[in-house]
């Protein structure tokens, strides 16, 4: 309070002055900041009314620090937040604090930095039995050695950059094999599997009494063999809707017709190929137009017109046509056509 009076004393009057506190404060948008396993710097803009020289940064781990630098702006200035390459395997975090040394004003950031990953493409790859290889993509800066050991002489590696291409030695053992290749870098480990077949495409099959044609390798070192019929059959002799409509899997589809009651009469084709279902053997099936032409594909040839198992409604199914290349005709189910059978393996 400010008292104002005159000379003489006489009169007087009283003020009251009030100030008002400083108020320090340190802001930032953003607080909190991801980072991949790479070293690197983010940079955020924070403000503040404190200067420059009044601030201070602390951080609760070695790996990352931070740096402030004035804008030539009043009251803002950039954060740089730098962080060490992570090699603990391990996602890891940790906080920066910024202070002001004259006063209480604090801000907290959050930092997060995730594992080295080695980020291999596919876990697997599967080969015929002749030598093969196959490339992938690895997540492989030029500065991080990857460590790989197979446990098998056949199956060999080499890396060109990010690009890791795994080679198989042709397989003359007459037996599946399987390899395991073990990759490791930073803390990060992967297991890639490799599996050779005893077989390719176009050999003769003779398993436990069952024999065919390889026709169609798949994953994990089975396939499907084909044998040829050696006559012509209907599809059906009536005019029903099945719902063996699989393009794809025709085992689908001949387990379908097989709950139909008198399918044996009804359904010649399907009749026909499960015939060879004798003595414990299991699994032969009329194939769908896609695996038909998987065979195509693979280069199996033939002069005939062949059934598959794929419906195209009540009156029509498909058959795959050689001579045209093509599998999308449909014909009547009464049409006699020449069929072949498929069985996994």
């Amino acid at each position: 309070i400010v008292t104002v009076a005159s000379k003489d004393g006489t009169n007087k009057a009283e003020l009251k002055v009030k100030q008002e506190m400083f108020i320090s404060y340190i802001e930032t948008e953003t607080k909190s900041f991801e980072f991949d396993y790479a070293s690197g710097q983010k940079i955020t803009s924070i403000l503040s009314n404190c200067l420059i020289e009044d601030l201070a940064i602390r951080s609760d781990a070695e790996w990352c620090t931070g740096e402030i630098e004035s804008t030539g702006t009043t009251s803002q200035y950039n954060l740089y937040i730098l962080v060490e390459t992570n090699t603990s395997g391990q996602e890891r975090e940790t906080q920066l604090h910024i202070s002001s040394i004259t006063s209480d004003a604090s801000l907290t950031i959050n930092i997060k930095q995730a594992p080295y990953n080695l980020g291999l493409s596919e876990e697997e790859a599967s080969f015929d039995r002749q030598a093969q290889n196959v490339t992938f993509t690895v997540n492989n800066d030029a500065d991080i050695p990857v460590d790989v050991t197979s446990d098998s002489d056949w199956a060999t590696y080499s890396w060109n950059g990010n690009r890791l291409t795994i080679r198989a030695a042709a397989n003359d053992t007459g037996k599946d094999r399987i390899a395991l290749l073990s990759l490791s870098a930073l803390g990060s480990s992967q297991t890639f599997t490799v599996y050779q077949s005893r077989y390719m495409v176009g050999d003769n099959y003779d398993v436990d009494g069952v024999t065919g044609t390889v026709g169609i390798l798949t994953e994990q070192n089975h396939g499907k063999i084909y044998s040829y019929l050696s006559n012509s059959y209907a599809w059906s002799t009536e005019k029903v809707l099945t719902g063996a409509n699989s393009e794809t899997d025709g085992e689908y589809n001949t387990n379908i017709i097989q709950q139909i009651p008198g399918y044996e009469t009804l359904y010649p084709a399907f009749k026909a190929v499960t015939d060879l279902n004798v003595n414990g053997v299991t699994g032969w099936y009329l194939p769908a137009s896609g695996e038909l032409m998987e065979l195509y594909n693979n280069g199996i040839y033939n002069r005939f017109h062949l059934w598959s198992s794929t419906e195209n409604g009540t009156q029509y199914s498909c058959y795959f046509d050689y001579i045209d290349r093509k599998i999308s005709k449909t014909g009547k189910k009464s049409t006699l056509h020449r069929i072949i059978a498929m069985k996994k393996f």
